[in-house]
């Protein structure tokens, strides 16, 4: 039984020591695996840094650009000064211009119709005058003369009218 005893007990130890080995072995993979993830949480940390440094000089020279756009715009302004103002002052004249002309081309219209009119009424009575002087004339050629006073005097009145 001894023997026997002895054998287990080898056996137990030896299972023990392979159990501790296999602890240790543990220990160290996870002890690797931590200092690894720290390795790698580190190099992160640092990326972060390097970007949040990044981040912050570009606010910077945002922020430089834009006090140099403030200054050019109040250059610019003072320059040129807010004519917004003048613009609408512009605006308002061209709309009255604009009623101006209404109003004139209204006028002009009806100037139109009338002198037309009245052109129309002394072209009729003139033709009525000639007709009369050509019943009266004695000859051919007093006709003919009349005649050609009407043709004459009709070619006055277009050239009058497409001026």
């Amino acid at each position: 039984r001894l023997l026997h005893t002895e054998g287990a007990e080898d056996t137990l130890s030896h299972r023990q020591a392979s159990t501790r080995e296999q602890f240790e072995l543990l220990e160290g993979l996870l002890g690797d695996a931590r200092a690894e993830r720290a390795k790698e949480v580190q190099a992160a940390q640092g990326r972060m840094d390097e970007l949040h440094e990044m981040i912050v000089e570009e606010t910077a020279a945002c922020q430089k650009q834009q006090a140099l756009l403030r200054e050019r715009m109040s250059f610019l302004e003072a320059k040129t000064g807010d004519n917004s103002e003048e613009r609408a002052a512009g605006r308002q004249q061209q709309a009255q211009m604009k009623e101006q002309m209404d109003v004139l081309e209204v006028h002009l219209g009806e100037a139109l119709q009338g002198h037309t009119a009245q052109i129309q009424e002394r072209w009729a009575v003139l033709e009525q005058r000639l007709g009369a002087l050509e019943r009266l004339a004695s000859s051919d050629f007093e006709r003919a003369e009349l005649q050609n006073m009407r043709v004459g005097l009709e070619e006055e009145l277009r050239a009058a009218l497409l001026e």
